[in-house]
């Protein structure tokens, strides 16, 4: 895959998001392609080579995945894939990655492709693209939680070609080295993935103002019959308004704390029962149910405005809560996934570079630390212990238990895919094998 004298007329300085519109705007993959890519994704290298279609579809985007090579290899400030705006606004898109996503997935085929017929460099190089845009995903601030997913999706579809990568004598020490500086990378960006829940309660204050303001309850009001339009006139006042936002704020707040604690406590069951725990409590408070008849109308513009309005407040507040309530708490357990695929490449890397420099294994992850890792990366799936290692001669395992919270003592692969479609219970560990 050469690069083209166009490429070269863009230069090398291109900035990443200008490379990604790009090499999106080159692309030459429809939708309905993308599932038969995906099932190529598992077949073995000598099925892909034999693939005429893949072959095609690869050359007609050859210009297309260089850019996204490009692309890929620039660092990410927090706002590379997603700019910032002014302030939270529901109706602002996020980055669309359906496009990064087809040529990613064409970059992990097209790798397998160049290993199995002996082309390592240009088979590595396309890994480091692949991990280079993971690493850019976990470093976004803007739309975190919208990448923190993609994240997942692409990790979990590039894990297996990273293993494979490393295995045996076949990388080349450059690689190695770059590949864990990526991962690295990688892991420190999901490590603030929690944050996105601050991130979700800021952008539902914005919807609730875009929704709940004193413009659209001038329109409503003018729908209404007389005597209901004249108590909201009265009762939606300054005051009021402002009752809604700080309640709903200091629900969103409190929901955001809660989860962002879950998520760093691997606890889905926690963030669950607060969230459906503050939903019965606001439906708890809501006496109006969303309606004013004549009696409360009455009473209103006579003597218990300030009663009414107040539970008028909850109403809102109750009726746009339960309304926009992700269920957050399902991703707990895929994040935390991610992050133990990443610490065990990153903790196969180190064991192999160790290998590489001493002529013989470790007898422990701890002997990693600090020249080869940080720290010994931990398995929140085994209550936060270590990851499980076993050197056996010159091989060696490395596993981290999986969602399940079983040690399967590496025996069976977790397969993530079918986790996170719901076909199948998150059985299996995390493995790598040399």
């Amino acid at each position: 895959m050469g690069i083209s004298v166009f490429l070269l007329l863009l230069g090398l300085a291109m900035p990443a998001a200008a490379g990604y519109e790009k090499a999106a705007a080159g692309l030459r993959v429809d939708d309905l392609q993308v599932e038969w890519l995906d099932g190529l994704l598992p077949q073995d290298a000598a099925r892909l080579l034999r693939d005429e279609k893949l072959e095609m579809m690869i050359s007609d985007n050859a210009l297309s995945m260089e850019m996204f090579r490009r692309a890929a290899a620039l660092s990410n400030d927090g706002r590379l894939l997603a700019q910032a705006t002014e302030a939270p606004a529901s109706a602002v898109p996020g980055p669309g990655y359906g496009p990064h996503l087809k040529l990613f997935r064409l970059l992990l085929l097209d790798a397998r492709r160049k290993a199995a017929s002996g082309q390592r460099r240009g088979a590595e190089v396309n890994l480091l693209a692949a991990a280079g845009f993971i690493a850019q995903l976990a470093e976004q601030k803007e739309a975190r939680l919208l990448s923190a997913v993609t994240l997942e999706f692409c990790l979990g579809r590039a894990y297996p070609y990273f293993a494979l990568s490393l295995r045996g004598n076949n990388p080349s020490p450059s690689y190695m080295a770059d590949l864990a500086a990526l991962l690295a990378r990688a892991r420190a960006g999901l490590a603030a993935a929690p944050l996105a829940m601050k991130e979700e309660a800021e952008l539902g204050k914005a919807a609730l103002r875009e929704t709940v303001n004193p413009e659209k309850a001038a329109l409503e009001r003018g729908v209404m019959p007389f005597y209901k339009r004249y108590a909201y006139r009265r009762l939606e006042n300054d005051d009021y308004f402002k009752r809604v936002y700080a309640r709903f704020d200091a629900a969103a707040d409190a929901r955001a704390v809660a989860l962002t604690e879950a998520f760093g406590a691997n606890d889905p069951a926690a963030g669950e029962a607060f969230v459906k725990g503050q939903l019965a409590e606001l439906a708890a408070k809501d006496t109006l149910k969303g309606r004013l008849g004549f009696v409360n109308g009455y009473k209103a513009t006579v003597a218990e405005a300030h009663g009414v309005r107040s539970a008028m407040a909850d109403s809102a507040v109750n009726a746009f809560a339960s309304a926009g309530s992700p269920e957050y708490w399902k991703l707990i357990s895929g994040y935390h996934a991610a992050a133990s695929m990443l610490d065990v490449l990153r903790s196969a890397l180190a064991v192999k570079e160790y290998q590489r420099r001493r002529r013989a294994l470790p007898d422990g992850l701890a002997r990693l630390v600090p020249a080869f890792l940080p720290e010994v990366p931990v398995d929140p799936f085994n209550k936060f212990a270590p990851l499980s290692y076993s050197p056996r001669g010159r091989s060696f395992t490395i596993h981290a238990f999986g969602p399940d919270g079983d040690d399967d003592g590496a025996a069976k692969v977790f397969d993530r895919s079918a986790f996170r479609a719901g076909e199948a219970p998150p059985d299996g560990d995390i493995i790598y094998t040399d």
